[in-house]
């Protein structure tokens, strides 16, 4: 274990070392297969494990985010590909070369309206304040988003609805502990 770190001192020397630490969490060492146009280093060690073979080195190191990855170097980085992207051959040879389509649209987003129909999630739609709407109702219009049958804001609740009527429910009475003679059975015995 010392003896990784000693080779990586040599290297790269303490600070580029302490630097690589702070971004992997340990030291790999491996061929350099490229960098991107986010300044990112990608790197490959055939020996490692299947899975933690490649990594990246990111640019900046105090704010790297996994969103930098260029797209080429992505699936590269994923095992998509064998071969890196500054290596691979020319992307337009890998273009569709049939003549013939059977498609009926000349895009693969199909027919398009003049109006485009905008689907709304209802959760959206509630209001930002009391007194204030939201972006697409006004205040004091029905509110669209779903609320539960038993919620106090569902209308239904205001009209008789599910919770509106007292639950019956047989309280224990401290004269009679035992409850032998119940005023009323819970259910009727009928019942299954």
């Amino acid at each position: 274990m010392a003896l990784t770190y000693w080779n990586a001192i040599r290297k790269w020397g303490l600070r580029e070392t302490v630097r690589k630490m702070y971004m992997v969490g340990e030291i790999n060492f491996g061929d350099f297969k490229g960098a991107d146009s986010n300044g990112n280093k990608y790197y490959e060690n055939r020996s490692k494990i299947y899975g933690t073979h490649r990594w990246v080195e990111y640019a900046d190191c105090h704010n790297y985010d996994s969103s930098t990855v260029t797209p080429e170097w992505h699936g590269w980085l994923h095992n998509m590909h064998d071969t890196p992207p500054d290596q691979s051959a020319d992307p337009k040879r890998h273009e569709l070369t049939s003549s013939h389509d059977d498609c009926p649209y000349d895009t693969h987003v199909g027919p398009a309206s003049a109006a485009p129909v905008l689907h709304q999630n209802l959760s959206g739609f509630r209001p930002r304040g009391y007194g204030v709407g939201n972006l697409f109702q006004k205040w004091g219009e029905p509110e669209l988003y779903y609320k539960q049958p038993g919620h106090p804001a569902n209308p239904i609740s205001d009209k008789g609805g599910r919770f509106n009527t007292e639950p019956e429910v047989e309280f224990a009475d401290p004269n009679n502990p035992t409850m032998l003679n119940p005023k009323k059975p819970l259910r009727s015995l009928d019942e299954l």
